[in-house]
């Protein structure tokens, strides 16, 4: 049995929830195989939140229990912000799931410095048919000026690989002039790459 959407005190046609999830998915798998050529890896179609879907890489990164906890804390903070900017977004997954979270009448501003990230991000946005709703920008938060102030403004922690491993011992080269327990230059010595 289809859920109806109705707009009262509208002209919008009233049309089915299986109407709108045919549609994302139909446009989703239509652009498949185009957007795969363009970032020349594969991509999968998946789920994130409510109707919407997303592509993301088959191999690599792909949206996690981060991305989720990220969006609900945020929502959870602000949840009748009118318009949210989400910083180094990837391929959109904490915004989309903000944006929905928000409402119909909700704007979400992305920004995204990762070429191939932005491409997938802009394909998300489109297949969601959500391109009156979101900006994106493709550009890199350091140089980022936005004359609008934002209620809410989201981003999901940072993933570095040399952090999955224990750090490499300190070359004796950095030792010299260090007694047993005296820590006290190391630390500059790594920041200045010496």
């Amino acid at each position: 049995m289809p859920i109806h959407l109705i707009a009262y005190g509208s002209r919008i046609p009233r049309i089915t929830l299986t109407t709108v999830l045919t549609t994302i998915h139909e446009r989703f798998t239509a652009r498949k195989a185009s957007l795969e050529a363009e970032v020349g890896f594969p991509v999968s179609i998946s789920g994130l939140t409510g109707p919407l879907r997303i592509f993301q890489r088959i191999k690599g990164h792909r949206h996690s229990i981060d991305d989720a906890t990220t969006a609900w804390y945020a929502l959870q903070k602000a949840p009748t912000a009118t318009t949210c900017l989400d910083l180094g977004t990837g391929v959109g997954t904490v915004g989309l799931v903000v944006l929905w979270g928000l409402g119909d009448c909700a704007s979400l501003v992305c920004i995204e410095a990762q070429e191939v990230s932005y491409g997938l991000l802009r394909a998300n946005v489109a297949c969601n048919h959500l391109d009156p709703r979101v900006e994106t920008i493709y550009g890199d938060i350091r140089t980022l000026h936005l004359p609008t102030k934002f209620p809410l403004i989201t981003g999901s922690p940072l993933t570095f690989r040399s952090l999955a491993a224990p750090c490499p011992p300190i070359p004796r080269k950095r030792m010299r002039g260090l007694s047993y327990g005296d820590m006290s230059g190391i630390t500059q010595k790594r920041r200045s790459g010496i």
